[in-house]
């Protein structure tokens, strides 16, 4: 018996040291892998709900541009070609605008392009050809669709049928 006060000695031998340890080394190994293994499904799992929503996304938007290439489409259509269309168009710090004369059609799903230019004279009787101001324009104007406030065809008979040519 040992003295009293003193711990019995352990079962164990000097052999058996490297063995607990080695199996604590193997169960902290096989929980680190058990670890890696759960994160890279957790995140495996997040990339495929990011991706569906991304691919949602991206279909809405593909529709989004399908539905407004056919509107511009069937506005295309509207527009008739060989005949003088009336464009209204919004000018900032200006209280009505400015309409132009001529002959209207699209460039793409964001801007028209007018071409034949005329617009009215300062005191509104007739109309005044693109070209001869100071800066001399060339006879075609880009207009994005946002500015345009609305655009019409003209009859052939209208008051300035004579001028439009």
């Amino acid at each position: 018996m040992p003295p009293e006060g003193t711990s019995q000695p352990s079962n164990r031998t000097i052999q058996d040291l490297p063995r607990s340890k080695t199996k604590t080394s193997s169960l902290l190994l096989a929980m680190s892998v058990i670890f890696l293994v759960l994160l890279a499904v957790t995140a495996a799992s997040v990339y495929s709900l990011q991706q569906n929503r991304i691919d949602k996304l991206q279909s809405q938007v593909n529709s989004l541009n399908t539905q407004q290439s056919q509107e511009s489409n069937k506005l295309a259509g509207s527009i008739q070609s060989g005949k003088f269309q009336a464009v209204f168009v919004n000018v900032p710090g200006s209280t009505g605008g400015q309409v132009y004369f001529g002959h209207l059609s699209f460039v793409d799903s964001s801007d028209y392009k007018l071409t034949d230019i005329y617009y009215l004279s300062s005191s509104g009787s007739s109309l005044v050809k693109l070209g001869n101001e100071p800066h001399k324009p060339q006879d075609a104007m880009f207009i994005p669709k946002t500015s345009v406030i609305f655009w019409e065809n003209l009859k052939d008979a209208n008051q300035f049928s004579g001028q439009l040519k």
